[in-house]
């Protein structure tokens, strides 16, 4: 009996497409290293000096400056708490009387809607218009009523009929098929 499958028994190559961009990497990387090593080791060794910078001063005003323009004082830096704290009370008095106001407003107007007494208005001057003739509207036309509709009736619902059940086939047996033909067997040549 001959052998169909040979590719069986022989594993299956996959592509390896990564193989040659790798190999490319390393060769890359491998080149990078030796030059860079190359180059640090040929280089003179020279020790850099650094470069001095003039301090630079702080942005802005100094202490000193301020007190030089305002007089020169060392206490006038201070501050009057009792007069911060007088100013303080008399703002808080100020809110308190405006709340205060507020509320006497809002309780006469609660007075006047619970009595009832409407404000009249001011009186604004009676400017006098020129007078138009009246508009008299048409007649209006006499439409015919229709008839009164015819009561509804109501709908008769029924429910559906049933599906009407399957009807069950008993089922046909099938003959086999006949034997197929044999065909006679050739004699195999010699072998020699």
């Amino acid at each position: 009996m001959e052998s169909t499958g040979q590719n069986e028994s022989q594993p299956v190559k996959r592509p390896r497409f990564w193989v040659g961009p790798f190999v490319a990497g390393c060769c890359f990387a491998l080149g990078y290293g030796i030059t860079h090593r190359v180059v640090t080791l040929q280089s003179n060794a020279e020790t850099p000096t650094p470069e001095s910078f003039e301090p630079a001063l702080f942005p802005g005003e100094s202490m000193e400056a301020l007190r030089g323009r305002n007089g020169g004082d060392s206490n006038s830096f201070q501050v009057d708490l009792k007069a911060v704290e007088a100013r303080l009370e008399a703002e808080r008095e100020k809110d308190q009387d405006a709340e205060e106001l507020a509320e006497q407003a809002q309780q006469a107007e609660q007075e006047l809607q619970a009595t009832g007494v409407v404000p009249t208005p001011p009186a604004e001057p009676d400017w006098t218009e020129p007078t138009l003739p009246a508009f008299e509207p048409e007649p209006a036309p006499v439409v015919p009523q229709d008839p009164p509709a015819p009561p509804v009736q109501p709908a008769v619902v029924t429910e559906p009929l049933p599906p009407p059940e399957p009807v069950i086939e008993e089922p046909v047996l099938l003959e086999p098929p006949p034997p197929l033909p044999v065909a006679p067997a050739e004699p195999l040549p010699a072998q020699p």
